[in-house]
């Protein structure tokens, strides 16, 4: 089956701002019970998502959660990519979409 009979409609997702605070991020997503919350603009677009484990880590400098290779390292099997991927490029499947959609 497709994803969209499964989301949640763009009309009721809850999502926090990229001037809001961690703390503020964290009630959200504590009062609303979810894990993760998708950050967007002012207009509309997704700048990114918060996880819980970005949160664990908060306070944490990129050298002592283990840098760009511990980075790709635990997320490559999650998004089918290789741990010596570049972070200057976005995987192909996300160029793709990139491209089509400005």
């Amino acid at each position: 089956e497709k994803v969209s009979t499964f989301m949640t409609p763009l009309n009721k997702v809850v999502y926090g701002r990229p001037e809001e605070t961690v703390g503020q991020a964290r009630d959200v997503m504590a009062k609303v019970g979810v894990k993760f919350l998708p950050i967007m603009s002012r207009e509309g677009r997704v700048e990114g998502i918060l996880t819980a484990r970005d949160m664990s880590d908060f306070g944490l400098s990129a050298k002592d959660k283990g840098g760009k290779e511990a980075y790709l390292k635990s997320i490559s099997g999650r998004v089918g990519m290789s741990p010596h991927a570049s972070m200057a490029e976005p995987p192909s499947f996300m160029a793709f979409e990139l491209a089509t959609t400005n």
